[in-house]
This record gives C-alpha cells, sequence and structure tokens, in this order.
C-alpha cells in the first residue's frame, strides 16, 4: 500500500506537466503547419476540380 500511495500523487502531477508542455509544444507547430496543410488541400480539389472539368 505504502506503494501505491506515492504513486497516485506522482500521476497527478505528471499528467498536468505533460499536458503543458504536450499544450505548448504543439501550439508552435499545429498553427504553422495547418496554413500550409490547408491552403495545399484547396489547391488539391482546386486542381482535381479543374482536371476533371
Amino acid at each position: 500500500m505504502s506503494v501505491s500511495a506515492p504513486r497516485f500523487p506522482q500521476l497527478a502531477p505528471q499528467e498536468p506537466v505533460c499536458q503543458r508542455s504536450g499544450l505548448r509544444i504543439p501550439q508552435r507547430p499545429l498553427p504553422n503547419p495547418p496554413l500550409p496543410v490547408a491552403e495545399l488541400l484547396a489547391i488539391l480539389i482546386c486542381g482535381l476540380l479543374l482536371v476533371t472539368i
């Protein structure tokens, strides 16, 4: 039981830490790729429409 007691407090702080680090990391790359990805998707869709027409 003594082992399980420290595990719970460790898991609690680890979860927020992972979320904070995870949020910080994706926030930088996410805003950058979505812009080019959306543009690429729009270009591909337009290209496909032009090709099909």
